[in-house]
């Protein structure tokens, strides 16, 4: 292992979590928030080696890469090599705190290893991992099942295609909860960012209280946009951006049924991010894009609305953040974090994905209602997003607090 000689005088924080996906956005987000007084280090896992990086402005600059030579499974629980990375890293690097945002790809080793170093532990709830493995909460049928099963015998896993799960999935969660029971103690602090998510965990561990798990939201410094949509017109087709990925979870399969809904053409939609080629055929697809790219897309497009069609229940939604930033209103599924933020910030409509004839009626009538229209997109203009020196100032608090 590489010596590792930086004299800063910072707290060196650590953030461990998968290769790729979206969590890691909102890492460097945190991470950039709150540099200016510590050090941050990652650690992510993609199955066969753990790689390491550290913070230099807004770039993860690798430092170390440790090969494994028993690849990760789902149902590794414990692992002596886990360990023994584990241990060297937090030793070299003089690590004085770690906050796992996803253990996705590692083994459960981390907080033991850290308790015997007097490092604490925060555990974060991106989604709902440590409840079912799934992490999204759909069954075999792609229906939302809310992490309970109503049968011994389901195929959960074959909805996750980029990692195996065990093929009795219902069986492995009842062994994989207790786990996470283990899990929670060992961690020094439990946060989310969504008071739905807290509920989501409190409800399938009741041994939590509510006061074991913290509240500390997302923020971010975005620029704010106030002409870049359409006023929808029923004599014209009503423009629906969809960003994202598109995969079942997040909405692909209502998506389609919508469209064939929309046997007039009443709807045109707009694919923002990676699609199927099935998709392709029923909307205009833009591809993949870079996050600071959001804006270009929709000022390009002109849509009327947003459309945020997650059939589990997303635990922020970024991409509401963003389309709130760009001024246009938003249609939402009537499920999750999305839902709650809609409805709090009164800044669109929600619809249930589970009743597709009376979504699609739902989108007209508030399409024919310019009146309505307008106050929401006047309301989505005065709308204060929540800052990322908003949320600096929790994440010190906290940080200040487990680290004495």
């Amino acid at each position: 292992m590489t010596e590792n000689n930086n004299n800063s005088s910072k707290k060196r924080i650590l953030y461990v979590l998968h290769y790729s996906g979206g969590v890691e956005h909102a890492v460097k987000d945190m991470a950039n928030s709150v540099s200016d007084e510590y050090d941050f280090f990652i650690l992510k896992s993609d199955m066969t080696r753990l790689i390491l990086s550290r913070l230099d402005g807004n770039q993860f600059v690798d430092l170390e890469e440790f090969e494994l030579t028993t690849p990760w499974h789902a149902k590794l629980i414990h692992s002596e090599e886990f360990k023994e990375n584990y241990t060297n890293i937090l030793l070299n690097y003089k690590i004085d705190l770690i906050q796992i945002d996803h253990l996705l790809f590692h083994s459960l080793d981390l907080p033991d290893v850290a308790s015997a170093l007097n490092i604490p532990t925060i555990l974060a709830f991106h989604d709902y991992y440590y409840i079912c493995q799934s992490l999204v909460l759909l069954d075999e049928n792609y229906n939302y099942c809310g992490g309970y099963c109503d049968s011994n015998d389901k195929k959960c896993g074959s909805n996750i295609g980029w990692f195996d799960l065990p093929e009795n999935i219902v069986e492995w969660k009842k062994d994989w909860q207790k786990e996470m029971k283990k899990l929670f103690e060992k961690c020094d602090a439990l946060i989310t960012a969504m008071p739905f998510t807290k509920n989501m965990y409190l409800k399938h561990y009741p041994t939590l209280n509510e006061s074991d798990i913290q509240i500390v939201q997302y923020g971010r410094d975005i620029k704010r946009y106030y002409n870049l949509n359409s006023i929808p017109d029923l004599t014209h087709p009503i423009k629906i951006l969809i960003p994202g990925a598109f995969f079942p979870h997040k909405g692909s399969l209502f998506i389609k049924e919508l469209k064939k809904e929309d046997v007039e053409n009443k709807l045109e939609l707009h694919l923002l991010g990676f699609a199927s080629e099935e998709l392709k055929e029923i909307g205009i697809a833009y591809g993949e894009y870079e996050r600071e790219d959001f804006a270009k897309y929709v000022e390009e497009i002109k849509p009327s609305f947003m459309g945020l069609f997650s059939i589990w229940p997303e635990t922020y939604s970024h991409t509401l953040t963003e389309s709130i930033s760009v001024g246009v209103p938003i249609i939402a599924s009537k499920i999750g974090a999305s839902n709650g933020r809609v409805e709090d910030n009164d800044c669109g409509w929600l619809i249930d994905t589970n009743n597709v004839k009376e979504a699609y009626q739902r989108i007209l009538e508030i399409s024919n209602d310019k009146e309505e229209y307008l106050r929401v997109k006047k309301q989505i203009d005065n709308l204060e997003l929540r800052t990322a020196s908003q949320m600096a100032l929790d994440y010190k608090k906290l940080y200040e607090k487990l680290l004495g």
